[in-house]
């Protein structure tokens, strides 16, 4: 009866990340963030910061994902990283306009105590350039 139960409950499992997947891999650039999703428990149990200042961080990432992403022009991808409220701004903007309104957009957030901006004016990265910098990221960390 046991092994049973067993069974019953990796078939489940396997189900449940079956699906999981075939979401993501529907919805695309989703599959980053089910990951992500999967490896952010772990590193947060392992993170030096306290759990208030992770908490901090990842609310001026969100704020500054958002605001940047309705502020920007569609040719944009800016990757928002926030540690103990300093700010790391990465990727792509078509302009230098755009370049320094992102900087402007984060400094403006609560909390921000430093904004380092790393953006490229430059075309827009595709899926797979970015999926590749989000593997080694990983790697990084886990490392």
């Amino acid at each position: 009866m046991n092994a049973n139960r067993v069974t019953k409950t990796l078939v489940r499992a396997m189900l449940a990340a079956g699906m999981a997947a075939s979401l993501a891999v529907t919805l695309q650039g989703c599959v980053l963030a089910v990951a992500g999703a999967a490896g952010g428990g772990a590193l947060m149990a392992t993170d030096r910061r306290t759990l208030g200042a992770q908490t901090e961080d990842r609310e001026i990432q969100v704020k500054a994902y958002s605001q940047i992403s309705s502020d920007l022009p569609d040719g944009s991808h800016v990757d928002v990283t926030v540690f103990n409220r300093r700010v790391l701004l990465t990727g792509e903007v078509p302009d230098d306009r755009s370049k320094q309104l992102a900087e402007a957009i984060v400094k403006a957030i609560n909390n921000v105590d430093a904004v380092i901006n790393e953006l490229a004016v430059a075309p827009k990265s595709d899926f797979t350039d970015r999926a590749n910098d989000s593997y080694l990221v990983a790697r990084v960390k886990t490392a």
